[in-house]
């Protein structure tokens, strides 16, 4: 039997009939449910990598974030491209970098589609404490340094010696 689901405009629509304060409510409960959904892609990023890459040292997994199309499935929401390079920075992107000795993955930024950015930069000190990490890789993206680091991180990864 077919589930009927929730549209994003009538749960909208219930939470400001309800009085419930859409910022406190929706934003965080979108956010958790969609990265419980991301899980299973990592999962199947890390494996196709590993399978494709055949290199024994940590890769990069790129995300970009699209708008969901009607009939779109989320693995079209979410693109994810391994790398062993550092991608250049960009709007609706996140990027993790994958140990594989240890098998963790740690996010090394992530940055939102550019209204997204605007407002954070306008409203740094209105933020809520749990957004200052975005809040951060915003005015790093902003100011230049996530690409500075990026082509630094780059160039140590072509010629190792320079690390030396």
């Amino acid at each position: 039997m077919i589930e009927k689901k929730e549209t994003l405009g009538q749960l909208v629509t219930n939470l400001v009939t309800t009085g419930v304060d859409y910022a406190d409510a929706a934003v965080h409960e979108v956010a958790d449910e969609r990265l419980l959904k991301m899980v299973p892609l990592f999962e199947a990023a890390v494996a196709k990598a590993q399978r494709e890459l055949r290199q024994d040292r940590d890769f990069y997994l790129e995300v970009h974030f699209t708008s969901p199309q009607l009939g779109q499935g989320l693995v079209d929401q979410f693109p994810m491209h391994a790398r062993l390079t550092l991608p250049a920075p960009t709007f609706n992107q996140a990027v993790y970098l994958y140990h594989r000795a240890t098998g963790d993955i740690e996010l090394i930024w992530s940055i939102p589609h550019i209204t997204g950015c605007v407002e954070i930069d306008n409203n740094l000190l209105k933020l809520d404490p749990s957004q200052r990490e975005l809040a951060h890789f915003v005015l790093a993206f902003k100011h230049g340094t996530l690409y500075k680091n990026s082509k630094r991180i780059n160039q140590d990864l072509e010629n190792p010696s320079r690390l030396l």
